[in-house]
């Protein structure tokens, strides 16, 4: 049987037409694309380590940490996040100045700045932040039905240290793990001495939802 010349031309634009036509045409974003956002949402919350000793406040024992925010490009690998949290502990006093032991919880509104550098799925970050901070020291006599006994608080500049990383799930979701030194300004009374540093360290565990996606590095498009 005589071959046709055309045929193994005819075949292979067929394959191609083929291949094409099989493409989708808004393919998953490659692991260079995560991570290409100007804005987000997040959520952490984690075990807290406060400091042992302020003052006649002695043996401190953590509880939880907790932060919401919103935060959002300001240039290049520069961020900026707004967050509310709240770090609690509890500590010992002698029982000749409080019959039960208090519990000091750390409340802040504050502004961070951090550098988010970009390895595709993996975004290591550190930074650090200020703003409003209230100590508040108190006694809890029932856990579930109170009373509280308000003992003393005050407000004062509030200081974060940030370390940690991100990973993407999905282009939009990712899930971190930040470590953080918190540092409060606070006069207390005669149980802190005065004016004394109160926080501690806590490690979170983070979401973030990202919106708002910025140009690609590699190739210019939205």
């Amino acid at each position: 049987m005589r071959e046709w010349p055309g045929r193994p031309i005819l075949l292979s634009s067929a394959v191609a037409a083929l291949l094409l036509m099989g493409t989708p045409a808004h393919a998953e974003p490659t692991p260079s694309e995560f991570a290409t956002y100007r804005y987000y949402w997040f959520i952490g919350l984690g075990p807290s380590f406060p400091d042992e000793d302020i003052g006649l406040l002695e043996d401190g024992s953590g509880s939880a940490a907790f932060s919401i925010g919103f935060g959002h490009q300001i240039v290049g690998v520069l961020m900026g996040e707004i967050e509310f949290g709240v770090m609690g502990s509890e500590y010992d006093v002698p029982s000749s100045i409080l019959e039960d032991d208090p519990t000091l919880s750390n409340i802040w509104l504050s502004y961070s700045l951090l550098g988010r550098f970009n390895f595709g799925r993996f975004e290591p970050f550190i930074g650090i932040g200020a703003g409003q901070g209230q100590a508040h020291l108190e006694v809890v006599e029932d856990p579930i039905e109170g009373p509280k006994i308000e003992i003393a608080d005050d407000r004062g500049l509030v200081l974060h240290y940030r370390a940690g990383f991100d990973l993407a799930l999905k282009p939009r979701h990712r899930l971190g793990l930040e470590v953080r030194r918190t540092d409060c300004e606070a006069d207390l009374g005669d149980l802190t001495g005065g004016e004394a540093q109160i926080g501690g360290v806590a490690a979170l565990v983070s979401y973030r939802y990202t919106f708002g996606q910025r140009k690609s590095p590699t190739t210019g498009t939205p």
